[in-house]
């Protein structure tokens, strides 16, 4: 085997308590006037925001706050946030929520560069990768809920219509990240599981995908080992420290793995539920995980059953089985029905599902089949 690989994460990354202390500074290096983008209220709610736009001032930062961000960035709310970061000439953006708010904050760092070409830098545009130019506005980021690691991400998903589209360049690495998995003790059991299922799926998709290599598979396995032993920890108790502290490196390690091997099939899948229905992108993967393992096992059993060893801690025989088992722990799961899905869109799902994220599934995926799988789901 030849070991072939490129690592280089621009991204300046703060992990621990009182992390959020440092981000004032750092963003003073960028300029004195910022963007604070984030949801519908979380981090008001919490003081959060409170807490970084006070000191940002202090820092002798102005900040504007836009604070429209939905679960599944929609195209619209991107092209009026970077609106206001021009029309109050932000030379820096900081993203404050969960992984939603850390996609939003790169792209809306493209759209104030070049709102009129902003969507053919998707990858599938017609600008697509070369088409993100490299002096963008600095984005900086503070997560408070931990998964997919989309805080130290180059790349980011918008909702237009009916469609999810992925953007990727290694221009859209935020500046710096502040990681304080504290701030994720007031989540939800039930945001806890959908945002922290992805560190465990990224782990998985990264170690089985046909780019795999040993670099990628370090960062791949410790995040599924961390993810799979935590995360139902902190559902279980929402206000677990350790907990949370476990499932914030595991999102981590696993999106590094990602940046090395990609993902695959489950994400493909995934992303016309969120795009068509609005599914929570940790809800969307839960619902085709088990089938799309089931379907990609043939392609490497030995490693799919070193995925299931981390997971239920046994020489398992049935990696499907033991995802699934490990995803109902965390009340995952269930039916496409369940969430809306309508038998009538299931062919253009398949056809939608043929994105980028595909192109590292140990298997090709096509149309009818992904069709089926949908069917399956049903």
């Amino acid at each position: 085997m030849t070991i072939e690989f490129a690592f280089g994460v621009p991204t300046r990354l703060a992990f621990g308590p009182r992390s959020v202390d440092g981000l004032a500074t750092a963003v003073a290096e960028a300029g004195s006037r910022a963007l604070v983008i984030t949801g519908h209220g979380s981090s008001q709610r919490s003081g959060l925001l409170d807490r970084c736009t006070d000191a940002l001032r202090e820092a002798s930062v102005q900040t504007a706050v836009f604070d429209g961000i939905d679960s599944n960035p929609t195209y619209e709310s991107i092209l009026a946030a970077a609106a206001r970061g021009r029309a109050t000439s932000a030379e820096a953006i900081v993203a404050i929520g969960g992984g939603s708010a850390m996609d939003a904050g790169r792209l809306i760092a493209l759209a104030m560069a070049d709102p009129e070409r902003f969507w053919e830098c998707r990858v599938t545009g017609s600008l697509s990768v070369p088409g993100i130019p490299a002096s963008l506005t600095p984005t900086f980021t503070v997560p408070t809920l931990h998964g997919t690691g989309a805080e130290i991400s180059p790349a980011a998903l918008v909702r237009r219509g009916t469609a999810k589209e992925v953007y990727f360049s290694p221009h859209l690495f935020p500046r710096a990240a502040f990681v304080e998995p504290s701030l994720a003790l007031t989540a939800s059991a039930k945001l806890t599981a959908e945002s922290g299922v992805d560190a465990l799926i990224q782990g998985l998709e990264a170690y089985v995908s046909r780019t795999a290599q040993p670099f990628s598979d370090m960062f791949a396995l410790e995040a599924v080992r961390l993810a799979a032993r935590w995360l139902p920890a902190a559902v279980r108790d929402p206000a677990d420290p350790e907990a949370r502290e476990f499932v914030a490196l595991a999102a981590l390690l696993s999106l590094y793995a990602v940046n090395q091997a990609g993902v695959g099939g489950i994400h493909a899948l995934s992303n016309p539920l969120s795009g068509r229905y609005n599914v929570h992108h940790g809800r969307a993967l839960s619902l085709v995980a088990v089938a799309v393992v089931e379907y990609n096992l043939a392609s490497s059993p030995d490693r799919f059953a070193a995925v299931a060893r981390l997971i239920d801690g046994m020489d398992a025989g049935d990696p499907a089985r033991s995802l699934g088992g490990w995803l109902a722990g965390v009340g995952l799961g269930g039916r496409l029905s369940d969430h809306g899905v309508r038998s009538d869109d299931l062919d253009a799902m398949a056809v939608e599902a043929q994105n980028p994220d595909m192109a590292t599934n140990p298997l090709a995926l096509p149309p009818e089949v992904v069709c089926r799988i949908y069917r399956s789901l049903m």
